[in-house]
């Protein structure tokens, strides 16, 4: 049967579209109109992805709180991430959803309603999108846990296994009626929720130094391991199966050395050859565009140091352009991104006018924990450092608002006397530059070297452990 419904989705995914979907909605009436709603359209879709990999899109609201979006559809099939966000930074996505996007058919029609508790799928929507609402909506059991116990690990488990029949026993009552994917899409969920418990186990079997911290946790990895054997075979077409080609390579990272005590940034090489031995076809290229975009962002790893051992492995076209794209971007001696900020007074300050000094530049947002503790440890080391007159510590703030900016340059928490403080604009994080370098969360730290050529978006931080050294060994090779 598997082998059935693989055969019909190849047929779909690359039979030729000429079609459009229309999606359509409304803003409750306690929602801002002043905000936006934005759309990526995603045709090869894999957990390191972001805007800057797919189609954008984005409307504005209308005076009755309507919103419209027509897509040329690119596929038979394509995944979609739709949100909405206000001038005052509030962000809604779809309800449920926890981070996943929404599977599309061509030639159809979907209608959502953004409300306080999230962007809801509306009543009237066709079977496809009703079935990836309650399939969303399936979790285990919530609350706070405190595990303790090795019970209370294997209680663990046991309510992940019932989240997974729930799974299938609601794709086996849409199976008539969506006979071509509601057994894909729940085979792909199920290895959303083995990867969340897998990845939580994981943070508790070890510390960021690979410490082992509790041998329960340790057990519940191995058990969850052998769970996603059980539950996820690989006899599948994995175009658009992302949740398992995300938890196929936790695995193998995990294999690789975490479960050893041994951290991520030190078994590049290993999980690069486990992966070129273990798979083969489009889910090998999926698995090693994941690796390297996942370990482009580590200092001095096989990803920077060798790319061309990844790109001569790509057989997917489409997965190597992006491949090439990253790095590309990311090159070290490219011109840097030529963008035009402000500073506190609403000037605007082109970064390209800034040569002449090398550039710390660091990207935060107000009421980031992490940024506040970067900036002070920034402020700490180099307040010794011997050849800081040499740099320019430039700051950049991501948030949406001027305002925001302004409060968190006052509050003294994200920013230091000696550095010069800027705002990215109205576009904040969705900021082309940011997609650029692939930055996911904040803070982020990028070198610029004196002619305004990038060293590195992914400058090491000295508030990781082990970093500090890397983060001036970087420095002192161009200053």
């Amino acid at each position: 049967m598997k082998n059935h419904i693989t055969t019909i989705l190849f047929i779909f995914l690359t039979y030729p579209i000429f079609a459009k979907t229309s999606i359509t909605g409304r803003l409750d009436a306690d929602i801002s109109s002043d905000g936006k709603v934005y759309l990526e359209v995603h045709t090869n879709y894999l957990s390191k992805f972001n805007s800057f990999y797919s189609l954008n899109l984005s409307d504005t609201i209308d005076s009755k709180g309507r919103f419209h979006f027509e897509v040329e559809d690119p596929a038979a099939y394509y995944y979609i991430k739709v949100y909405y966000e206000g001038d005052s930074g509030l962000r809604i996505e779809l309800a449920h959803f926890r981070g996943n996007l929404l599977l599309i058919a061509k030639d159809s029609k979907l209608y959502l309603n953004v409300t306080n508790r999230g962007i809801i799928l509306s009543n009237i929507n066709e079977d496809l999108y009703l079935f990836q609402h309650k399939l969303h909506q399936i979790d285990t059991k919530k609350g706070a846990k405190t595990n303790t116990t090795e019970a209370d690990y294997n209680k663990e488990i046991s309510e992940l296994e019932v989240c997974l029949r729930e799974i299938d026993f609601l794709a086996q009552a849409y199976k008539e009626r969506l006979p071509k994917i509601a057994e894909l899409l729940a085979f792909d969920y199920k290895c959303f929720k083995i990867w969340g418990l897998m990845n939580s186990m994981s943070y508790k079997a070890y510390d960021k130094q690979g410490v082992r911290l509790n041998d329960f946790a340790v057990n519940t990895v191995e058990k969850i391991m052998h769970l996603a054997d059980e539950y996820c075979s690989d006899n599948w077409d994995t175009k658009l199966l992302y949740n398992y080609v995300h938890l196929r390579y936790l695995i193998e990272l995990e294999k690789a050395g975490l479960m050893s005590g041994v951290t991520k940034d030190k078994v590049d090489v290993k999980l690069f050859h486990n992966l070129k031995q273990s798979y083969n076809g489009y889910l090998l290229d999926q698995l090693l565009t994941t690796f390297y975009l996942d370990y482009l962002v580590i200092y001095n790893s096989l990803a920077v140091r060798e790319p061309d051992s990844i790109f001569k492995l790509l057989k997917a076209e489409e997965l190597l352009n992006i491949a090439k794209l990253s790095h590309d971007n990311n090159e070290k001696g490219r011109p840097v991104y030529p963008i035009v900020l402000k500073d506190a007074l609403g000037n605007s300050v082109p970064l390209s006018d800034l040569k002449g000094k090398v550039m710390l530049v660091e990207f935060w947002y107000k009421g980031c924990r992490a940024c506040i503790d970067l900036s002070k440890a920034l402020e700490k080391e180099l307040a010794c450092y011997d050849k800081k007159d040499k740099l320019l510590h430039v700051t950049v703030n991501v948030d949406r608002t001027f305002d925001k900016f302004i409060e968190g340059v006052k509050s003294g928490q994200y920013t230091s006397d000696g550095t010069l403080d800027l705002w990215i604009g109205q576009d904040g994080y969705q900021h082309e530059m940011l997609s650029k370098y692939n930055y996911y969360g904040y803070p982020q730290l990028m070198l610029v070297d004196k002619d305004g050529n990038l060293v590195t978006a992914f400058l090491p931080k000295p508030t990781i452990v082990g970093r500090t050294k890397e983060f001036f060994e970087v420095l002192n090779s161009i200053l």
